[in-house]
């Protein structure tokens, strides 16, 4: 499970350090696209200072991605009131069965932004399993408490979960820019994205499971530790019921009120790196990633 740490001076710096560190673990670059177990993926580094990621199940050789999720996911150099003072600190993890890039980015002290992309492990049988994922959003007004980890569809009264969450992001009657896509043929969909249900025609709905909710409003009361939760992912289908999926076996969800940004927490042989959603000091919201190093 390689890891690699360091800084950079501006997206187009991060970009470029995504791309060598992909294609020393595998990853193939043509044409500006990164591929790895038919999945697809473009980073790019605008001149709107932001980061930009798309994914496909191909791409055509020349720069040109094949059946991309119609959306683009991305990292802001302001969002959330906070504006990245550069150099900032970056994180790269490199996870496999499935393969998985996990990229976080540390900033003004406590500040973190992700992006990921690669294959879930998929439940039962069907076509597809390759996502994408960011932070993205920056308006303050949106950043949900953990009392919005409801994950479901049904109602805008009870969607949740704030746009900073891996795999997560429930912002109310707000489908324009969804946070994550994943391929799935369930139903005769297409790219599922975690949004609300009045996605565009063709385009399905998946968050993560709420079995988890209880136990991120808040800490364990007796001996103040975190109980961590993996990331298993649910579809919307019919009559307004739920089918879980998937799977993100290198993640785990869980608070962060005792951690800072890249500390590691050992649990029996296995070593998780820590960080926040956003910032500790913003809600104490965070998730855990499979880590392999000192």
């Amino acid at each position: 499970m390689p890891y690699q740490t360091g800084s950079f001076s501006s997206f187009a710096d991060l970009q470029t350090t995504v791309e060598s560190f992909c294609t020393t673990n595998g990853w193939t670059l043509t044409a500006g696209v990164l591929a790895k177990a038919g999945c697809h993926v473009k980073v790019i580094s605008d001149a709107s200072n932001r980061l930009l990621i798309n994914v496909g199940d191909g791409d055509d050789g020349f720069g040109t991605l094949t059946n991309p999720v119609p959306y683009t996911f991305r990292m802001l150099t302001s969002r959330a009131g906070q504006s990245i003072s550069f150099p900032a600190t970056y994180h790269l993890f490199s996870l496999s069965d499935p393969e998985h890039i996990f990229l976080v980015i540390n900033y003004n002290v406590s500040w973190c932004q992700h992006m990921a992309f690669g294959n879930v492990k998929k439940y039962g049988t069907w076509s597809g399993g390759q996502i994408a994922s960011s932070t993205f959003y920056s308006d303050t007004s949106t950043q949900k408490v953990p009392d919005y980890y409801t994950y479901f569809y049904s109602t805008y009264s009870i969607n949740g979960g704030g746009a900073y969450l891996y795999f997560i992001r429930k912002r109310i009657n707000y489908t324009a820019n969804p946070s994550a896509g994943m391929l799935c043929d369930i139903d005769d969909v297409s790219w599922l994205v975690n949004t609300d249900g009045s996605a565009p025609e063709g385009v399905g709905v998946f968050a993560g499971a709420s079995l988890a909710m209880p136990y991120l409003n808040k800490l364990n009361s007796i001996n103040l530790q975190p109980a961590m939760f993996p990331a298993i992912l649910t579809m919307s289908r019919p009559s307004n019921l739920r089918s879980v999926i998937a799977t993100v076996p290198h993640v785990r969800y869980l608070r962060v009120d005792n951690y800072q940004p890249g500390d590691i927490i050992e649990v029996g042989s296995q070593k998780w790196m820590v960080f926040p959603h956003i910032s500790v000091s913003f809600n104490g919201a965070g998730w855990a990633i499979k880590y392999d190093g000192p």
